[in-house]
């Protein structure tokens, strides 16, 4: 059993980041999508270091825009784990108090 919690956490831990942590795609989403398409159809017409420093900046903030939404969606499942093992911990505690649960003797 002392076992048992740790192995629980890190394998929530895991699910949560499995979930929510995905590769980004920072040309896609909606994260100042007009300014990302002025960006790039300059890029495209006119191609200088400027247009690609824009392009670069851009992108660079799309991705970061996508990162921080899923750090924050990985947090919140982070935390609702963590709430239903503190809800199961002292469920399980209580129930053996209350019961007399005594576990099988090997």
């Amino acid at each position: 059993m002392k076992l048992y919690w740790p192995l629980l956490i890190l394998f929530q831990i895991w699910l949560a980041t499995e979930m929510t942590i995905k590769p980004i795609n920072a040309a896609s989403g909606f994260y100042r999508h007009e300014e990302r398409e002025a960006a790039i159809k300059a890029q495209a017409e006119h191609s200088s270091p400027e247009t690609k420093a824009a392009v670069q900046k851009e992108m660079h903030l799309s991705a970061e825009h996508k990162l921080h939404q899923q750090l924050v969606q990985c947090g919140i499942f982070m935390g609702a784990f963590f709430g239903l093992d503190v809800v199961g911990y002292f469920a399980w505690r209580n129930f053996r108090r209350n019961l007399a649960y005594k576990p099988p003797s090997a």
